[in-house]
């Protein structure tokens, strides 16, 4: 047992990392078991608990070695009237390697993921085969959508029917919308 000074350190230490905390409960799949414990197992039906909080306006992440531009990229979204602004690309393979996925865990600033080929030695894979494999099988992440039909690949073709699935699906809206 805890003492009451303890209790109150641990109360201050809970209340500063809340949201942290709560997020990495979440995605780890013990946030029920929290709740049941907390005997908050009533406050969500079902259907409430797996709504994520991913802002369809926000920014569209483009991961991997790209057969096309980064211009052709931007225009393919300008014409269906997406803002070049929402984009964050790393379609280099190092930059895509080195890049820090962690930064979109329990985010709602980024709408979706859109992967190309990239190695499986990306950091922040933990014990999945492949950074795309960690962040599908993880709640907090946006939604991933692979690019390519027979592999990995982002061509002009891949990326406006990733796009149409994303919008159609409602991960993305265009620009103009209200969500």
């Amino acid at each position: 047992m805890l003492s009451l000074e303890q209790i109150e350190v641990l109360e201050g230490v809970l209340v500063e990392r809340a949201e942290e905390i709560l997020c990495h409960m979440n995605s780890q799949g013990t946030i029920d078991r929290f709740l049941k414990i907390a005997g908050l197992s009533d406050l969500f039906d079902e259907e409430a608990k797996e709504t994520d909080n991913q802002d369809p306006s926000g920014d569209i992440v483009v991961i991997g070695a790209s057969m096309i531009s980064a211009n052709a990229i931007k225009g393919i979204c300008k014409t269906m009237g997406i803002s070049p602004k929402r984009l964050k690309l790393y379609l280099d393979y190092e930059e895509a390697q080195k890049l820090n996925y962690r930064r979109m865990y329990c985010s709602s600033r980024y709408a979706l993921v859109l992967f190309g080929p990239i190695g499986h030695s990306a950091r922040g894979k933990g014990g999945y085969s492949s950074i795309i494999t960690a962040i599908e099988g993880q709640n907090g992440y946006p939604p991933v959508i692979r690019l390519g039909t027979n592999g990995l690949k982002v061509t002009k073709t891949g990326f406006k029917k990733a796009l149409l699935e994303a919008l159609e699906s409602g991960y993305i809206i265009p620009d103009g919308e209200a969500a």
